[in-house]
């Protein structure tokens, strides 16, 4: 009796568990918020954005949403929820969150979206950011705002990335010793230290591409001599 109770139970459990979603927060007032381009080939994305006392709910079934939250003016927190009918992101392969005015984005959670080649969270206010499930990322583009300060950005699960921005955010430490493809790091006008650097360079030397591109100008940091070299 006590197992014919429980397996039913497990296995609703387990079903509710298993739906997938991507969740992010803003706190934008921004009138016409909407990302700058979407591509996905599943089905169809549902946005939902939940009241949070000033603006009410909102829900735009469209892989390219618009929302109006031109009521946020204290620019309270609002939880985005973005869902399709099958919970499979498997056809959601570009993700790029720049929004036109302010996307105000502070975090995202993209650990259902494992098959996104192309991220982008460019001038928003992100404070953290997992992509170690992002493992087919091929483009990652975080800029502005000093996003992620005093943050260390771990790619180590990303080894199919062959271009990598950060310029312009806080971030203070990378390892790029995993991503043997990388042609394009923008790191200019970050927070990283010369010992960083140093080792960006050795590890982009040592990964054997030719041909790359490397901006590493105004850190705090600098290049010493052995990895000027190198």
């Amino acid at each position: 009796m006590i197992k014919r109770i429980l397996f039913p139970v497990l296995m609703i459990f387990t079903s509710f568990l298993v739906q997938g979603q991507i969740t992010l927060t803003t706190t934008s007032n921004n009138d016409s918020w909407s990302p700058t381009l979407v591509i996905n080939s599943g089905d169809v994305l549902t946005w939902t954005a939940a009241s949070n006392g000033v603006i009410d709910s909102q829900i735009v079934t469209a892989n390219d949403p618009t929302f109006d939250f031109s009521l946020n003016t204290n620019n309270d927190p609002i939880v985005i929820t973005i869902t399709n009918t099958s919970n499979d992101f498997s056809g959601l392969t570009v993700l790029n969150m720049y929004v036109s005015g302010g996307g105000e984005i502070t975090d995202i959670d993209l650990s259902q979206a494992t098959a996104l080649t192309t991220h982008s969270m460019s001038y928003n206010r992100l404070s953290t950011l997992d992509i170690s499930q992002n493992t087919e990322l091929e483009t990652l583009t975080i800029r502005g705002n000093r996003q992620l300060n005093y943050q260390t950005l771990n790619t180590s699960a990303n080894s199919k990335l062959t271009t990598i921005r950060i310029d312009a955010t806080g971030i203070n430490n990378v390892d790029l010793s995993n991503n043997d493809l990388l042609t394009n790091v923008f790191l200019n006008n970050a927070r990283l230290p010369s010992s960083v650097l140093d080792q960006v360079v050795m590890d982009l030397d040592d990964n054997g591409e030719i041909n790359g591109n490397l901006f590493i100008s105004n850190n705090p940091g600098y290049l010493s001599t052995y990895a000027r070299e190198a």
